[in-house]
């Protein structure tokens, strides 16, 4: 099970090993990497040791816990911060939610609902992973299957089937810059004669001309090479 690090912060020093010792940190999914006295302090030790949490209670000297919520959401916005505190008034638990705290919790806090509070904040981090790495799935998904999709969109283009602001719209979102004053299509053509090898060596040399086309273009203008059955064409953007 992968282990999440955790940040104590609480001004108390008898608080922070109260909690060490008695939340089961590991059973939950979570190491206790550092602790600190004060906001500030713990604002150093999060730039150090990239956690994934941060308890903090409210009322601490230098730096409060609702001003270090703040900071945290400003600069590490993926960090879940939970505040507790020994004030049973609205108007913090109020700015905690406004601060996107994930929680807020009033002392005592009793080792049931501290460990209740960390199982739902596992499970949120565990899901925001799982979405990222489906989500990177998906992007190199895309990364590959996007050369396919350009040559689709470029032939929809030639054939007059997509045109205007579809086009345009649809160049940007492919990551394509067609854009140029002046256009010249060329069609390359290697004519094999007949034979019963004709038609895989027309292939294979369609290939070989595409690249050999591209070898020589890529450093001389801006242009776009395509295969379109045993043709090869060649849309060049001109300044002039």
């Amino acid at each position: 099970m992968e282990q999440y690090k955790v940040i104590l912060v609480d001004d108390e020093v008898e608080v922070i090993d109260i909690m060490k010792k008695k939340i089961r940190w590991n059973d939950l999914g979570f190491d206790v990497v550092g602790s600190a006295t004060n906001g500030v302090k713990a604002l150093e030790l999060v730039e150090k040791l990239q956690p994934d949490v941060v308890l903090t209670d409210i009322k601490m000297p230098y730096m409060d816990g609702l001003t270090l919520c703040r900071k945290l959401k400003e600069n590490y916005r993926n960090i879940k911060v939970v505040i507790y505190s020994g004030f049973d008034d609205f108007e913090f638990a109020r700015e905690a939610v406004h601060l996107e705290a994930e929680e807020y919790l009033l002392k005592p806090i009793s080792v049931k609902d501290m460990e209740e509070v960390l199982t739902r904040i596992r499970q949120k981090l565990d899901d925001e992973i799982n979405e990222h790495r489906n989500m990177n799935r998906l992007y190199e998904y895309y990364q590959k299957s996007l050369p396919a999709m350009q040559e689709q969109l470029v032939m929809g283009i030639l054939e007059g089937k997509v045109t205007g602001e579809r086009a345009q719209n649809m160049l940007e979102s492919y990551e394509m810059d067609f854009r140029a004053p002046y256009y010249v299509v060329s069609l390359l053509y290697v004519d094999t004669g007949s034979g019963e090898t004709a038609g895989q060596n027309q292939q294979l040399l369609s290939i070989s001309l595409k690249d050999m086309s591209r070898d020589y273009l890529n450093e001389r203008m801006h242009f776009y090479s395509i295969s379109y059955l045993d043709e090869i064409i060649i849309i060049f953007m001109l300044k002039d």
